[in-house]
């Protein structure tokens, strides 16, 4: 009977500790803290890749103010740090990796944009993102454009593009206006 104080206090000791670990990771936006904050994302977008175009995608999303949770392979990528420091979750690992998809919420994720520049790698996680979450809307980029239409045929992607695509009649547009178009 006297050792149930020792027990408490050790139990609160533990708890204070632990606690003091996550604000310290939170400062630190270390993994475990990111970790946390995934855990609580519902009705969220999952964006895979924070290269140029991943980042793009973030920006725009940001401006309406989504609930964003980023999956990127490269820890030291040129994005991550700023993604971070403007308030978004960023995990910092393979998306391909089922586990990651887990800890990104996918599960509670209303939609999810794979923007990697693998495109196989992007196949890949479409199709376990499906198997996750079934009604998951699924946005992927594959640069060639034909291989892009047959994944959406065939259902594996709501939204399959080819960011070339998307571009080159803006690129024409842009081209023509300086140029001057003719009549």
């Amino acid at each position: 009977r006297d050792s149930y104080p020792l027990v408490g206090f050790g139990l609160i000791g533990e708890g204070l500790f632990r606690l003091g670990l996550l604000l310290n990771a939170r400062r630190n936006n270390e993994r475990e803290w990111m970790k946390v904050k995934a855990s609580t994302a519902r009705d969220h977008i999952v964006l895979c890749g924070l290269g140029t175009l991943g980042f793009r995608i973030l920006e725009q999303l940001q401006k309406t103010g989504e609930e964003v949770v980023a999956i990127e392979i490269d820890g030291k990528a040129r994005f991550v740090s700023i993604a971070m420091n403007a308030g978004t979750t960023v995990l910092v690992s393979d998306a391909k990796d089922e586990a990651a998809l887990v800890e990104a919420g996918i599960a509670t994720a209303r939609a999810i944009i794979i923007a990697t520049s693998d495109d196989l790698a992007n196949i890949e996680i479409a199709l376990d993102a499906r198997r996750l979450n079934p009604g998951v809307k699924i946005v992927m980029r594959q640069f060639d454009q034909q291989i892009a239409a047959k994944i959406k045929e065939a259902k594996i992607a709501d939204v399959a593009f080819s960011s070339t695509a998307l571009a080159a009649p803006r690129v024409a547009e842009m081209s023509l206006e300086l140029a001057g178009a003719r009549k």
